[in-house]
């Protein structure tokens, strides 16, 4: 698993996490850049989105 500095870095090198964070509301974009800084990894970050915003 790549640690990455933050969630800027993740997601200019993770596709995945990429695709994944443009999908998102952009209410839900904006708190996720409020922890960007706690997301290093695509697994850190995949389970914060589903943890905090399951979809429906």
């Amino acid at each position: 698993m790549d640690e990455h500095t933050d969630l800027y870095d993740l997601l200019a090198d993770d596709k995945e996490a990429r695709d994944l964070f443009r999908s998102l509301p952009d209410y839900i974009q904006g708190a996720v850049q409020q922890r960007a800084g706690e997301l290093r990894t695509g697994k850190a970050f995949r389970d914060f989105v589903k943890k905090h915003y399951p979809k429906p």
